[in-house]
């Protein structure tokens, strides 16, 4: 893989803002939905198939860390050999922010900034021929390096598109034709705290509800239950400060939960909004680099959960809904930063920050199987997916690493960037096309073997060309 020089600072872990009057009565339901309406800057009319997006199917993409929110896809037969070079499909120009795409059918949204504009593009996602684009203004800025956002990855589910902006407002659009359903400034409402970065957990579609890791601290809004049809806040919980973590739902032993990795706690919730349990889990002395922002993961009974300076946790759920914890582990075994995590097969996998390796750990015990150094910069946000953890790395490359607990092997990477570093979004796999962006372009790469194995294999063979002819060249 090749040498890069990482940023040494830590990596925006995404953060919530504003502060507005938020009404705490009772069972604190929310103040009207603002329903003014955006901008539609364009619609595309012919643009692609007129497929009208139904019900989500296994194989999309519909929401961060995908369908099943466990960075897993049920992809096969992919084509993940990227030694000669590896060719998108097609590609088109985006704005700033490291919010990820999401798929769903031939749809695909992508949320992005333009100059004073925070733009939420829908796309085919076979072609890349605009569907619709809504425009709304927005005046957030970063106060360090990183982008002014958006940061958070939208959310699709059957018809709608749910929304959260860089300054925490929470939109639901028609996912066919773009047109706004409602709005609220979710965020303000709950007199979320200002943290260093913009808003960026990203929305949960649970049942009837949009559940937020908002961070009301003052006004017992720490997570908020939405109606997702008509906006409405339907329950508050908690006292914790924003997390830039993003809600997972499962089921175990037949009960529904959620499980968020706030500011300060990792908390377990059911959807109706009642706190089953609350774990203390913060950095002690919070920086740049110890914000809660990684994810948890549920595999079987066990939540997994992991952040800088505080290392990583997990416990077993119980028939009763309470918790055993089962192990926690130094940052030096693994603290995650703010990439994702995944459980496979008896193994967590995850990178750890500090020293910028990507490690496998034993859920039994949380002993460390093994590290794997390498060009990833502080992560590389994967999918898993046929036996191989499919990565972008912080710089722009990417790369294919084995799922195997006994040892690290790369299996492939390109031997130069696809992207313009650095690159903080996740990668998105759906119907054996990977979409990858950075903060100028989204790419679309078709790794099936069949019936997409003609472009895979052309892009190889152009790649082996063009390398062939700079060799023929250099040495004349």
């Amino acid at each position: 893989m090749r040498v890069a020089s990482w940023l040494s600072a830590a990596a925006p872990m995404l953060a919530c803002l504003l502060a507005c009057e938020f009404s705490s009565a009772g069972a604190r339901r929310g103040v009207a939905a603002r329903n003014e309406v955006d901008r539609n800057v364009s619609t595309a009319g012919g643009g692609g198939r007129q497929e009208i997006p139904g019900d989500p199917a296994a194989d999309d993409w519909p929401a961060f860390l995908g369908p099943n929110h466990d960075s897993r896809s049920p992809a096969v037969d992919l084509w993940t050999e990227w030694r000669k070079g590896a060719r998108p499909v097609w590609e088109v120009p985006v704005g700033r922010g490291y919010s990820s795409p999401v798929v769903q059918g031939n749809r695909l949204v992508v949320m992005h900034r333009q100059q004073d504009e925070e733009v939420i593009d829908c796309l085919d996602a076979e072609t890349g021929e605009s569907v619709w684009r809504v425009g709304y203004p927005t005046s957030y800025s970063c106060p360090f390096e990183y982008s002014d956002g958006p940061y958070s990855t939208p959310a699709l589910d059957g018809r709608q598109v749910y929304a959260l902006s860089a300054e925490g407002e929470l939109r639901c659009l028609k996912l066919g034709d773009g047109e706004l359903v409602w709005r609220r400034a979710i965020m303000a409402e709950c007199q979320a705290d200002r943290g260093p970065f913009a808003a960026g957990t990203s929305p949960l579609v649970e049942g009837e509800l949009v559940i937020v890791n908002a961070g009301g601290q003052s006004t017992g809004a720490g997570i908020v239950g939405v109606n997702k049809r008509s906006g409405e806040v339907v329950w508050t919980a908690t006292n914790d400060g924003c997390g830039y973590a993003t809600p997972v739902p499962a089921t175990i032993h037949g009960r529904r939960y959620v499980f968020v990795v706030t500011r300060d706690n990792l908390v377990c919730l059911a959807p109706e909004g009642k706190v089953h349990w609350s774990i203390p889990f913060h950095a002690k002395l919070r920086d740049l680099g110890k914000f809660n922002a990684t994810s948890p993961v549920v595999h079987g009974e066990h939540v997994f959960a992991s952040a800088m300076g505080v290392g990583s946790l997990c416990v077993r759920m119980l028939p009763d809904g309470s918790y055993e914890e089962e192990w926690r582990v130094h940052q030096r075994v693994l603290g995650s930063q703010y990439a994702n995590m995944a459980v496979i097969e008896g193994h967590l996998y995850g990178f750890s920050s500090s020293d910028r390796t990507f490690r496998c750990l034993d859920i039994r015990s949380g002993e460390l199987r093994w590290k794997m150094e390498g060009e990833f910069g502080r992560a590389a946000p994967f999918v898993a997916a046929e036996g191989r953890f499919i990565m972008l790395t912080e710089m722009g490359d990417l790369a294919c690493v084995e799922i195997n607990p006994q040892e690290a092997r790369l299996a492939s990477s390109t031997p130069e960037p696809l992207l313009k570093g650095p690159c903080y979004a996740s990668p998105a796999l759906s119907r054996g096309r990977l979409y990858l962006r950075d903060e100028e372009k989204l790419v679309c790469l078709d790794l099936r073997k069949s019936p997409g194995d003609r472009t895979a294999r052309r892009s190889s063979r152009d790649a082996e060309n063009s390398l062939g002819e700079k060799r023929r060249t250099a040495g004349n």
